[in-house]
């Protein structure tokens, strides 16, 4: 999910970054990412997702969980591969989004809603979690907001659990097609720049992260990156 930071930061007329997707773009959030896709969101969201590892008996936290879309995702591919009883903890902080999330969680017993600002600390237990995800989420922040929720997977995550950060891929916008640009320069916030020309593996290092692998979407303009949380 994609968040909106304050009203006040604004470049050429874009937020610089986003916190809360609210309105229109809240209440249609998965059909509007469908549609402006060309109808591949889908087959791509269920590829990546069915990606994600989480041990029988697992919990994962999903920061950014929008309107639960991926955590239902997520848990019917495991549940295809016999991984069961899964605590799926969502987080959000958007009001839509909330109740979007809320609704559809209702037909499981497994999956839980939390309302938070996911660049501050939760409440739950250091390593209280096997597997964290965070989907087209991390670039809408700016670089001291991405370290604080880093921080807060570091917190949560097992020794040897996951993370899986499913965002835009190191682009030199400058260098890419023209549609490439477009979308970087005039449809995205400022800030999704920014994020594409970081290194994501040195950004994890210092919350103790070692990558273990990458799938790459969209003529490698997205990228899910699998890290692994060290022991030590």
């Amino acid at each position: 999910m994609i968040y909106f930071v304050k009203k006040t930061d604004i470049v050429m007329s874009r937020p610089i970054s986003k916190v809360e997707v609210k309105g229109f773009e809240a209440m249609f959030y998965d059909a509007i990412m469908d549609t402006i896709s060309l109808g591949k969101y889908r087959k791509f969201i269920n590829d990546a997702l069915s990606k994600i590892d989480v041990p029988n008996g697992g919990k994962l936290i999903d920061f950014g969980a929008g309107t639960g879309r991926n955590i239902e995702i997520i848990r019917k591919h495991l549940e295809r591969k016999g991984v069961n009883n899964i605590d799926f903890f969502g987080v959000d902080i958007g009001e839509v989004m909330s109740k979007k999330f809320k609704q559809r969680a209702k037909k499981y017993n497994n999956i839980h809603f939390v309302k938070h600002d996911i660049r501050k600390p939760l409440s739950f237990e250091k390593s209280s979690f096997d597997t964290g995800l965070i989907s087209f989420v991390l670039h809408g922040f700016i670089q001291e907001d991405r370290n604080k929720i880093l921080s807060n997977f570091s917190h949560l995550i097992k020794p040897n659990g996951k993370l899986y950060i499913l965002d835009y891929n190191e682009i030199d916008v400058n260098k890419a097609p023209f549609y490439v640009k477009f979308f970087f320069r005039k449809l995205e916030c400022p800030l999704a720049e920014d994020f594409a020309n970081k290194n994501l593996e040195e950004m994890l290092k210092p919350f103790g992260f070692q990558k273990v692998g990458e799938s790459y979407y969209f003529k490698n303009i997205i990228r899910l990156a699998e890290y692994k949380k060290n022991s030590n």
